[in-house]
């Protein structure tokens, strides 16, 4: 079930109602419920392997805080490690492995047959998995209590606002607050609200519309050269931001209302001046848990430089993979590592107090990290690795960025057989005097206009706060906003096509 759905708009106000309705008491079964239904709206046969890893996870958690010794601590930790990732490894990984055995023995000409297997991934699986794959690695290390209670236990691994694309939270701020389970509070709605309409704004005007253009571009990448294929690859930057900080956001928002304060999974990533800040304010849940489980039992920098470097460049390595089962993923992943080391080991800092250039630095080096970012999501985009290195090969081939080029942005028009999208400039003139506006062009206007005011608002997130809407801001000045937002949904939001979540896929 998608948040942006029919299906949704009804389920989630029903679920609310009833949850204001019932006793404190029964709220959790409430939300177990809603939560399980949410999930098989899908498929209701990967239920069952939510249940299984709820089942696995409780009492192994439970074992291991009850060990009397560490080997025997090891053993349960083991079997959640080994249930939970080989499930994943199946149902996301098999296939992939299958493919590249047979290109080994591709390679040697060694004879065999090859066969795939048909295999539906579980929406979320990567999400949950690694949700309670931190659960008793908490256990173990002695961070956290198990939970005695199993149906609260179930609740946190399947609650259905964060289920199926994160924020990825930990047992010692999500169960707590499940035990709870208190009405939103007068002074969270408007922030709740906030939340999930600027959700919707960044997914259904932004991410959605830019889709439209993003899918054809790649579907044709063949025939489009220089700066006609770099504007989609800049454009695709901005369609995963809104996408899956849409989603985040209406996580958030949704889960106010049941008074559960989820964390926060983006902080302007884009106005970043490194990768490693990028990877503080990107997918926050996701790259603080690879530093908790992973970088840290790996060493972390306290095994020296070399043995760091190696370190954070398995991390992303391995961050690619969860991504997704293809070698775009893993060559993504290696670029983010590579750029991450090389900031290690040649930082570039300049004073502020001696360099009056100080801010102009600063912006170029926000530029500089989001073309980093902008090229390694051109691998992440893209079907293969073969289309994306033609991309890049094509773009730098052909861009040269000269005054008759500008102008040949602003008059071209890109073509397909069955859509066209004009220039703003000719938008402008055409359309204004005619006083309609085609589909595309209105595409090309929505996408205008959903990334200016994004931009305002990641602008104001990173220098001023997230929460600085909601509590410097007038009430004329929210209502006219939000009201603005809501129009622009209505309005400028795209209702055709694909509309579920990129993440979703993970």
């Amino acid at each position: 079930m998608l948040f942006n759905s029919l299906n949704f708009l009804v389920f989630f106000p029903v679920v609310f109602l009833l949850y204001c309705l019932v006793k404190q008491k029964y709220r959790s079964i409430l939300l177990l419920i809603a939560s399980y239904g949410f999930y098989m709206a899908w498929n209701p046969v990967f239920i069952f392997l939510i249940v299984f890893s709820t089942i696995v996870d409780y009492f192994t958690g439970i074992k291991i805080s009850r060990a009397e010794t560490n080997n025997k601590k090891r053993v349960f930790l083991a079997v959640s490690l080994i249930s939970n990732l080989g499930l994943l490894f199946y149902f996301k990984y098999w296939n992939f492995f299958l493919d590249n055995v047979y290109e080994i023995l591709n390679f040697f000409e060694i004879s065999h047959t090859k066969d795939h297997w048909e295999i539906m991934l579980p929406v979320g699986i990567s999400f949950y998995t690694f949700q309670t794959l931190s659960y008793t690695i908490d256990i173990y290390k002695g961070n956290l209590n198990p939970q005695k209670h199993f149906g609260k236990f179930a609740l946190f691994v399947s609650f259905f606002p964060q289920l199926v694309a994160g924020p990825i939270e930990r047992a010692t701020n999500l169960i707590p607050q499940l035990e709870k389970l208190t009405i939103i509070k007068k002074a969270d709605v408007e922030l709740a609200v906030f939340q999930i309409v600027w959700g919707f704004f960044l997914k259904i005007v932004v991410a959605d519309n830019i889709g439209m253009y993003v899918d054809i571009a790649y579907d044709n990448y063949e025939h489009l050269f220089g700066v006609k294929m770099l504007l989609p690859v800049i454009l695709f930057s901005f369609q995963i931001f809104a996408d899956f900080a849409g989603y985040s956001c209406i996580a958030i928002g949704i889960a106010m209302f049941f008074g559960v304060r989820l964390m926060d999974n983006f902080k302007s990533p884009y106005f970043s001046r490194s990768i490693s800040e990028f990877w503080s304010r990107w997918h926050i849940s996701l790259s603080t848990w690879f530093k908790d489980y992973l970088y840290i039992p790996l060493g972390g920098n306290k095994r020296g430089s070399y043995r760091t470097l190696l370190n954070l460049f398995v991390v992303f390595i391995v961050s690619g993979v969860w991504h997704g089962s293809n070698w775009t993923f893993v060559i993504w992943g290696a670029i983010h590592g590579v750029v991450i080391c090389l900031e290690r080991v040649l930082p570039l800092k300049i004073d502020p107090k001696i360099d009056i250039f100080h801010k102009f630095y600063k912006s170029i080096k926000t530029i500089w990290v989001f073309a980093l970012v902008t090229l390694s999501w051109l691998f992440f985009r893209a079907d293969s690795v073969e289309q994306a290195l033609a991309i890049f090969i094509s773009i730098k081939k052909n861009f040269v960025l000269t005054i008759k080029d500008f102008a040949w942005i602003v008059k071209s028009s890109f073509t397909t057989e069955d859509y066209r999208v004009l220039s703003v400039f000719e938008w402008l003139v055409k359309d204004f005097e005619k006083g309609e506006i085609t589909n595309s062009n209105f595409v090309l206007f929505s996408i205008t206009i959903g990334v200016f005011l994004t931009n305002i608002m990641e602008f104001i997130n990173r220098n001023k706060g997230a929460v600085y809407f909601v509590e410097k801001v007038g009430r004329i000045k929210k209502v006219a906003w939000v009201s603005v937002l809501i129009m622009a949904i209505f309005y400028l939001g795209q209702y055709s096509g694909n509309d579920q979540f990129i993440y979703f896929q993970f």
